[in-house]
Parts: structure tokens; C-alpha cells; sequence
């Protein structure tokens, strides 16, 4: 999901707001995240909403005891 959004991005910092290009990425990245959510939920996959950076944000600290 990381390397698509990454296209993505890429693709609306490098074209003109409003360009064919600009306005066909920002269509395939919804395209893109609703059909990985559909999936991901409809096969229960965990962590599909999450990219990778975020996921370590979750996790909670590990402490000696």
C-alpha cells in the first residue's frame, strides 16, 4: 500500500492540480484504497487500514518488570 501511495503522491506533486494526470491519479488512489479495504476486511486481514510507519506507532512499549 506504501509504494501506490507513493505513486500517487508522486503523481500529484509532479503534475498541474486539475491535469488529466493529476485527476486520473486522484480517482485510481480511491479506486485503489476502497478495493484493498473490501478485500482486506472481506478476507480478514489485519492491518489493512494501517501503512507500514503507522503500524509501529500502535504498538504499545514493551517494560521490564
Amino acid at each position: 500500500r506504501a509504494d501506490w501511495h507513493l505513486l500517487f503522491n508522486n503523481a500529484h506533486q509532479y503534475n498541474v492540480e486539475g491535469s488529466q494526470i493529476y485527476e486520473d491519479t486522484v480517482y485510481l488512489q480511491e479506486v485503489f484504497d476502497r478495493e484493498l479495504y473490501s478485500l482486506s476486511t472481506e478476507h480478514n486481514l489485519p492491518g489493512h487500514e494501517l501503512l507500514p510507519g503507522e503500524f509501529l506507532s500502535q504498538l504499545t512499549p514493551c517494560t521490564d518488570s
